[in-house]
């Protein structure tokens, strides 16, 4: 099995089954499910950005940043150590929120090729609130999983401290990306439906930020008789990609 993400050049052989993600358009012959998701326009100028967001956001990040003593660091080449800290974060997380565990091999491909990213803001160096994972190529910056363990804090100012913390995270990876040439910021998902409250208010979130919403696919795709078999017999189970269907992408707020 392969991941490939944004309509990426595929390899032409040794692949049995292919996982593709934010596609632009369904594939012939294999398992897509439409994606919603947000992305923000890397190209334009810093100030043009904050212009984009509401004013909620932008009163949040300045704050963060002048008043809050946030601490943001980068792990842009993640090492193994790295990769099972935000593991056991991401985890924790899920746990209390009801969502499924994450693949932790989607993790470990990303970082063989080079393309995980992780950051994370805290109040300390070495107590970080917030963790995000990224897949980056030389296009796009995806927000993968982000985890944020603060509800079981009832201080009220400490939960709004870490909600502008949550901002400023993303501001500033915003800005990280921006100088290393990446031309778009992609949320990972924006939830296209109109009941549950709670998606609808992450939207919100992810909204205040500016941006486009796109619509795209995710897809499955048998390439060989060995893929088409397990694909036969696997559709009628879960696949690893219907986890992806039914996480929370992006920030929990």
């Amino acid at each position: 099995m392969a991941d490939a993400y944004f309509d990426e050049p595929l390899p032409p052989a040794g692949v049995d089954v292919f996982m593709l993600y934010e596609w632009p358009a369904a594939v012939a012959g294999g398992l897509c499910t439409p994606f919603s998701t947000i992305i923000v326009d890397l190209a334009k100028d810093p100030e043009k950005l904050l212009a984009e967001m509401n004013s909620e956001t932008r009163y949040e990040i300045r704050r963060a940043s002048n008043k809050d003593g946030v601490i943001y660091q980068t792990f842009e080449r993640p090492q193994p150590a790295d990769i099972s800290q935000f593991a056991l974060h991401y985890e924790e997380f899920a746990a209390s929120k009801g969502l499924p565990q994450m693949d932790r091999s989607v993790l470990q491909r990303a970082a063989d090729a080079g393309a995980l990213d992780l950051s994370t803001v805290g109040f300390s160096p070495s107590e970080p609130v917030i963790w995000h994972a990224y897949y980056r190529d030389r296009r796009r910056a995806t927000l993968r999983y982000s985890a944020s363990m603060y509800r079981s804090n009832a201080e009220k100012e400490y939960r709004a401290r870490v909600g502008r913390a949550n901002r400023y995270h993303h501001w500033r990876d915003m800005m990280r990306f921006r100088d290393a040439g990446d031309l778009v910021y992609d949320f990972g998902g924006w939830y296209a439906g109109t009941e549950d409250e709670d998606m609808l208010r992450i939207n919100r979130f992810k909204e205040g930020f500016g941006g486009t919403v796109i619509k795209t696919y995710n897809c499955i795709v048998p390439k060989t008789w060995k893929g088409r078999f397990a694909f036969t017999v696997r559709s009628r189970v879960q696949w690893p990609l219907s986890r992806l269907h039914r996480r929370i992408a992006g920030l929990s707020a």
